[in-house]
């Protein structure tokens, strides 16, 4: 699905990635795992284009895309979530949701502007979608809502709908758990693999929280300085010396 080659990227003469190599494998959930401060979240921002490497190649199926700004790998199956939650305050749940999917719309500006029947058909398919997703992601009935009402853990949610109206076939998604409690993280581990499951999706997530992480990936990226320790199967990862060193005696695992 997705192969990154030697990829480095550098900031202010700090190397933040040094010779990065990792594939995704068609259908997986791949985690990447490692102390603060070593290269996942510029990893993600490589990979889907907000940074460009300095060194390095990456190919989407096939597909060169090194240098493809962000909107056009999304166009072409790639979409993310991100650490931080980026909610539209003034808009609604469904309104939300219905912004990630404008991407895949044919309608021009004069159609937008005159609001033609092909463009409100279009907008009509838009908001089912849409109310879909929501309905898939347990959160339906709060689709009228103002979407900063909602709990932490639903707005959460929301971002997720948002980033899957787009139609990926891979996902990205920044420490998703990040200020959940126990019960809202044991729930988004089987929301993350029933999504994977429903929609055929290839899945890549950032996470502190190894319970949901162990639980959920096939295989699992350890980074520590902005390069890769190592990689393997859960099994694998919690009983290598290397991983458990890297954790400081592996309290984290």
């Amino acid at each position: 699905m997705l192969q990154a080659q030697g990829i480095s990227k550098h900031f202010m003469g700090i190397q933040a990635l040094c010779d990065v190599s990792i594939e995704v494998l068609g259908g997986e959930i791949l985690g990447v795992i490692g102390p603060n401060g070593a290269g996942k979240t510029t990893l993600f921002n490589v990979l889907t284009g907000l940074f460009f490497p300095d060194t390095g190649t990456l190919t989407l199926q096939g597909r060169q895309i090194t240098r493809l700004k962000p909107h056009r790998r999304v166009k072409l199956g790639m979409a993310r979530t991100f650490q931080n939650l980026e909610i539209f305050r003034d808009m609604s749940v469904l309104e939300n949701v219905m912004v990630g999917g404008h991407i895949r719309l044919k309608a021009g500006y004069w159609c937008s502007m005159l609001s033609t029947s092909g463009k409100r058909c279009e907008e009509r398919l838009l908001k089912e979608e849409a109310f879909a997703l929501l309905e898939l992601l347990g959160i339906a009935d709060k689709a009228p809502q103002p979407a900063v009402s909602l709990s932490y853990g639903n707005q959460r949610r929301v971002e997720i709908a948002r980033a899957l109206i787009s139609k990926p076939a891979i996902i990205f998604l920044d420490e998703p758990a990040a200020g959940m409690n126990p019960r809202e993280t044991q729930e988004l581990s089987g929301l993350i693999a029933r999504l994977k499951s429903s929609l055929q999706l290839t899945v890549v997530i950032i996470e502190h929280d190894m319970n949901l992480i162990m639980d959920i990936c096939n295989r699992i990226v350890v980074m520590t300085e902005g390069k890769v320790l190592m990689s393997g199967t859960p099994n694998q990862i919690r009983s290598d010396q290397r991983v458990l060193d890297a954790y400081l005696g592996g309290d984290i695992l």
